[in-house]
């Protein structure tokens, strides 16, 4: 493995609209950290500075996998700005499958984030300046996971942004996750090509095995009524090939077994809606599992 200053994101490899999208972020990523450092009256190099930013596109979750001195202190710089964007104020939600124009109504964007505020949380992406930042430049919608380079700059981004926030939610003390799915098991935008399915879930399951005592309660909302598929698959999830690589199966299926998990169908057929009936029912099973 290399070290992260001999790996770094060669543009030329990705398609013209992939490269544009990637490099506003990354630069507005450094603006966005610069700030935060000059409030907080940290000095920080600006080549340094430029480097680590792009962390998160070449690396990914990598950074934790060696004690390399260079590796370490990316991984502290890392921890010590780049985290702070993917901090939410309020607890935080997950979710997949919601985009404006959704002809029902049920599942768009906007549906989801008024729905966030009765639950009196917020979703990661757009409601941390990480989320907002990704939301201004499209989710990189321009990259294709069919291409070798783009998809693994993708995973990478996917994978650090997703630890990155379930790291917020330990710093928050928060004991329950809530996640909405709006996705069929199979098809073009099937949910295990999901970010969710993905990144954020396997994060949740690491997380909880570095993290002493955090095991959440994880309630999945699915908009399709397929709770019998969805909620074993996501399950499954939360044990990813890297974990095996740090503890024993045993240990690791020990600590997953930790985690509380249900899942509530709310389905279109059933008159099921994110409105304040719903709300005041998860509050309750929320309630309930403490």
């Amino acid at each position: 493995m290399n070290s992260p200053g001999e790996h770094g994101t060669n543009l030329e490899l990705l398609t013209p609209g992939c490269a544009k999208q990637v490099l506003a972020l990354y630069e507005d990523i450094i603006r966005r950290c610069r700030l935060r450092n000059k409030a907080a009256g940290i000095s920080q190099g600006d080549l340094q500075m430029r480097t680590s930013a792009w962390y998160p596109f070449t690396w990914g979750g990598d950074l934790g996998a060696s004690e390399k001195p260079e590796f370490q202190i990316g991984l502290q710089m890392e921890r010590q700005w780049l985290d702070a964007l993917a901090y939410s104020e309020k607890e935080a939600i997950l979710w997949a499958g919601f985009w404006e124009g959704e002809s029902s109504g049920r599942a768009t964007k906007e549906a989801l984030f008024q729905f966030a505020d009765l639950l009196d949380r917020q979703t990661v992406h757009p409601g941390t300046e990480l989320g907002q930042l990704v939301e201004k430049h499209d989710g990189l919608d321009q990259c294709s996971y069919q291409r070798a380079h783009e998809r693994e700059l993708l995973q990478n981004f996917w994978t650090w942004a997703s630890a990155s926030f379930v790291r917020g939610m330990v710093r928050h003390g928060q004991e329950s996750i809530v996640a909405f799915v709006n996705k069929d098991a199979e098809g073009p935008r099937a949910l295990s090509k999901s970010v969710l399915a993905q990144c954020e879930i396997p994060s949740i399951g690491q997380m909880s095995l570095f993290a002493k005592s955090w095991t959440p309660h994880v309630v999945v909302v699915d908009l399709k009524g397929t709770c019998n598929v969805t909620s074993p698959f996501l399950q499954r999830r939360l044990v990813s090939q890297s974990m095996l690589g740090f503890r024993s199966k045993s240990s690791v299926v020990r600590t997953i077994g930790g985690i509380k998990w249900s899942c509530v169908d709310c389905s279109e057929s059933d008159g099921c809606t994110l409105d304040a009936s719903l709300a005041e029912f998860l509050k309750a099973e929320l309630a309930v599992q403490k």
